[in-house]
């Protein structure tokens, strides 16, 4: 249901790009600009999602503010899942004290979504192999969350 109406909003872009240039250049113009376009040429470049996922990154980082805290287990490690969906992972220190861990996940579910459908509309299979990542740990120091390594 998802990839059919991902389709037909790129469809629907594609035909007012087409109607455009029908409207403003020659025929021979249009050929060859379609040519491009069906080879996969410029693959993306009409439709992106970065934008909302950037939104929803930004989110992200206002709800965990500045991490405040008073001993190590009020901080957590947050994963942001890459914009290329399967490289290097961010991660960032947040107090559960101070964010609501539901809601950052609810976020993240939400902006790790919007990569997935975003890699689908640049034409690549976002299929990642599992592999170790070391992932850090969170304490308090100077009373703010930040990120360590055990």
């Amino acid at each position: 249901m998802k990839e059919n109406a991902l389709k037909s909003k790129k469809y629907k872009l594609l035909q007012g790009l087409v109607n455009q240039m029908q409207s403003r250049y020659r025929k021979g113009t249009l050929f060859a600009a379609l040519c491009l376009l069906l080879a996969g040429c410029g693959a993306g470049i009409f439709v992106s999602l970065e934008p909302q996922i950037y939104r929803k990154e930004s989110e992200i980082i206002s709800k965990i503010g500045q991490a405040s805290c008073t001993e190590d287990v009020q901080c957590r490690a947050f994963t942001l899942t890459p914009l290329d969906y399967c490289g290097s992972k961010r991660f960032l220190a947040y107090s559960i004290t101070a964010s609501n861990e539901a809601e950052l996940q609810n976020l993240e579910s939400e902006r790790r979504s919007l990569i997935y459908e975003n890699a689908i509309l640049q034409g690549e299979i976002p299929i990642c192999i599992a592999s170790s990542i070391r992932t850090p740990s969170a304490r308090c120091q100077q009373q703010r969350c930040t990120l360590f390594y055990p």
